[in-house]
């Protein structure tokens, strides 16, 4: 690609991410970019030979659609930070690159596809990523944090089972693949253990530098803690800051299982969605190969 083809490709993303289509985009790259029209028609073109790439590849697993119909997000592309450190981490402890090529990179971009552009007007989706126990889930989900933190995304929350064990177990991961290679583009709300105080919201989820993540393990008063951390940011902040919540196991407790009211995590779950009003989550729910359990959305 041509260094000032590229440089519109950078700019229509950039602007069709934030929310706006690309018929603006264009007309932003022709005005301000003072590109030609030769030139921002060749960006366009490389960018639908992207999406039509990503629309056409065969969906993840996937037991409820996201709604999302137009194809917003491109791929991977020049700039990106975290998904080429993750990449390049994976390969370097001996993920095998063809699992790497052709299953885990083109499945997470078709999950971040089915999300909802991080610059739209309001965030509100729900999406199931069904993996069998053992599947590299957490490989799937971190690939699709680290995608969508090029793309937009600014806090991150990972419910990570019931216990402390497993909980330390996704934390481990993360900070191992996902957040050491690049330390200083992250915010590690949980370096030092369950969600407690990670000090001011504001000054974390404002900073546009770095990304916002934390592993909670799905307890009652943790998941408190949250919500009550993440409503103390102001209505400005919330408003530009999307974030990604990931459901590992989601079958495990986060299911309404409820007689009269709400179990206790599937009410803190819909709490942390509700009182960011930003919210995108992608649930992880297991599927058992002797046999496939019914599972019941939030």
């Amino acid at each position: 690609m041509r260094p000032e083809v590229e440089e519109v490709v950078k700019l229509v993303n950039h602007l069709v991410q934030g929310g706006g289509t690309y018929e603006y985009a264009k007309k932003v790259a022709l005005q301000v970019h003072a590109a030609t029209p030769e030139i921002v028609d060749e960006a366009l073109e490389e960018l639908e030979r992207l999406r039509i790439a990503i629309r056409t590849l065969k969906d993840p697993l996937t037991i409820k659609d996201s709604g999302v119909i137009a194809p917003w997000y491109s791929g991977p592309l020049p700039g990106h930070v975290y998904w080429p450190a993750l990449r390049k981490t994976l390969l370097r402890r001996g993920f095998p690159a063809s699992a790497l090529n052709e299953d885990v990179d083109p499945a997470s971009n078709k999950i971040v596809c089915h999300l909802q552009p991080p610059g739209s007007e309001s965030i509100r989706s729900r999406g199931a990523v069904v993996g069998y126990v053992q599947s590299g889930k957490t490989t799937s989900f971190t690939s699709v944090i680290a995608k969508a933190a090029d793309a937009g995304y600014r806090f991150f929350v990972v419910l990570s089972g019931l216990h402390d064990s497993l909980r330390t177990q996704t934390q481990e991961r993360i900070e191992r693949d996902l957040i050491d290679p690049i330390n200083e583009r992250w915010w590690n709300l949980t370096e030092q253990g369950d969600f407690a105080n990670p000090g001011n919201a504001n000054a974390h989820l404002l900073d546009v530098d770095r990304r916002s993540i934390a592993v909670v393990k799905k307890n009652k008063s943790r998941l408190d803690r949250l919500v009550k951390w993440v409503k103390s940011a102001s209505d400005d902040t919330l408003r530009n800051c999307p974030i990604l919540v990931v459901d590992d196991e989601a079958d495990q407790a986060s299911i309404d299982v409820g007689n009269k009211r709400r179990s206790s995590i599937n009410d803190r779950i819909l709490k942390l969605l509700d009182s960011a009003g930003f919210g995108v989550e992608v649930s992880y729910p297991v599927r058992r190969r002797a046999r496939q359990r019914s599972m019941s959305s939030c």
